[in-house]
């Protein structure tokens, strides 16, 4: 599909996207498009090698597609937080734009006058916790996830090292 052909090429793409989210990160549409990609590599990762790799599966103790969207559950902080803002943006869905907004807060350094910075946030739930937080840091977590997750268990030597992400 346009010259992404497999799971490495998808997760460049979510690099891609998670470099113009740094660039511009309380943009709705950059923010949107990580979640996206960050969400859907998942299905690329199985469809690519996972759902062929024993040893890997075995690893993983999954057998299916939905084991390792579980596992992932389980494993990747924000990882149903990703696949909830992926899957309402695809539709509408009011409980789903509930669970994230532009926040402002001020900020004062070294007795200056206080500035006003604006972030977006979202809800995570992770192991039945569930707090608000800067969706630059749930980015910032999936996608050091990813790398780990690509460079630990993936079949290509060719990942973008952690430091090359901004």
């Amino acid at each position: 599909m346009f010259n992404i052909l497999n799971s490495r090429d998808f997760y460049n793409k979510v690099i891609d996207d998670y470099q113009a989210f740094c660039r511009d990160n309380t943009s709705a549409s950059a923010a949107i498009n990580c979640a996206l990609s960050s969400y859907h590599l998942a299905e690329w990762i199985w469809g690519d090698w996972l759902k062929k790799d024993e040893r890997a599966k075995q690893r993983l103790r999954i057998e299916t597609i939905d084991d390792f969207k579980k596992w992932l559950d389980e494993n990747a902080y924000s990882f149903s937080t990703l696949q909830a803002l992926a899957n309402g943006s695809k539709h509408f869905n009011r409980k789903t734009i509930a669970k994230s907004e532009v926040a402002k807060v001020m900020w004062s350094a070294n007795g200056e006058a206080p500035t006003e910075q604006t972030y977006l946030s979202v809800e995570v739930e992770h192991r039945g916790d569930v707090v608000w937080q800067d969706y630059q840091v749930v980015m910032d977590q999936m996608v050091m996830f990813w790398w780990d997750f690509m460079t630990e268990h993936g079949p290509y030597d060719d990942i973008y090292a952690a430091e090359q992400f901004r």
